[in-house]
């Protein structure tokens, strides 16, 4: 009978958490090695744990990077901004475009094939800013900012001409109830009632314009919430990607035995020639 030790899983899984937390309190500032997330998954199902937790773990993880979440909304534009705990890169801005490629068919650039939509980017100090253009759909503009340690996202997007909902709906309204003046003039006799329809249809119109409006603006504040939580998702995994590539090792042992070219050992080869030549003469000159 062997007298090794058993753990069950309840001793296994609260023998790696106090041996973490030994570790972490520890003064060794010596990190160990970097896992992937099947790697993490394989030791936490050693340890008795089930790897769906281990990766929702690591989604509660990612989402936590997001620290701060803005919703805005003024008379002519909507407005998204995320604050994600990454630093400003390049690849971020790649990823931005490809994305949107990707998820809203977004030409990168203006091109013949499609001249009725284009993309233009440009920096601004340490911002950098892409503008989506379009003739049949909504213009959209993202805005990348360092802020302190992190990284600032910005979208925006116009909805209005230069007014808010209830002027529109009233601007609106003017062209369904005039025309049904009309119809009322030739209907009823009394200027009164005339009036007085064309009022009632103007005030529903009011109402219903105003309402349709504003459940329109919703939805698209909406999606550009969802775009705002995509776009970060692709940002979030593009740096954990970066950030899982290897580094390049280098050899501790020295290389004893270096690599000659063709023509460094013919080099090699006359100079022990000439070497062992002068040695000859050497020794006869010494002999005479």
């Amino acid at each position: 009978m062997s007298d090794e030790r058993t753990f069950s899983g309840d001793q296994l899984r609260d023998v790696l958490r106090r041996a973490a937390e030994l570790q972490g309190s520890a003064p060794s500032t010596t990190e160990g090695p970097a896992l992937t997330e099947e790697e993490l998954e394989h030791v936490a199902e050693s340890a008795g744990l089930d790897p769906a937790y281990v990766r929702q773990a690591v989604q509660e993880m990612d989402a936590a990077r997001v620290s701060r979440r803005s919703a805005k909304a003024s008379d002519t534009h909507l407005y998204v901004e995320r604050w994600i705990d990454m630093p400003m890169s390049e690849q971020a801005k790649e990823t931005i475009q490809l994305e949107l490629s990707h998820l809203m068919d977004m030409p990168i650039d203006w091109s013949i094939g499609n001249p009725f939509e284009w993309t233009t980017k440009k920096q601004v100090g340490d911002t950098w800013e892409l503008n989506f253009r379009s003739f049949h759909r909504a213009d959209l503009r993202v805005m990348l900012q360092p802020w302190g340690d992190q990284v600032r996202l910005r979208l925006s997007k116009p909805v209005s001409a230069g007014s808010n909902p209830l002027m529109e709906a009233l601007g609106w309204s003017l062209l369904v109830a005039l025309p049904s003046a009309g119809g009322f003039a030739v209907a009823f006799d009394s200027a009164l009632w005339v009036l007085i329809g064309a009022m009632l249809v103007y005030m529903t119109s009011v109402l219903v314009i105003h309402k349709g409006l504003t459940y329109w603006r919703d939805s698209q504040h909406e999606s550009l919430e969802k775009l705002a939580d995509q776009l970060c998702d692709a940002m979030i995994a593009t740096d954990k990607m970066s950030a899982r590539k290897p580094a390049t090792r280098i050899s501790s042992k020295p290389n004893s035995q270096p690599k000659i070219s063709l023509d460094d050992e013919r080099y090699e080869d006359a100079e022990a020639r000439a070497e062992r030549t002068q040695s000859r003469e050497s020794r006869t000159r010494s002999g005479s």
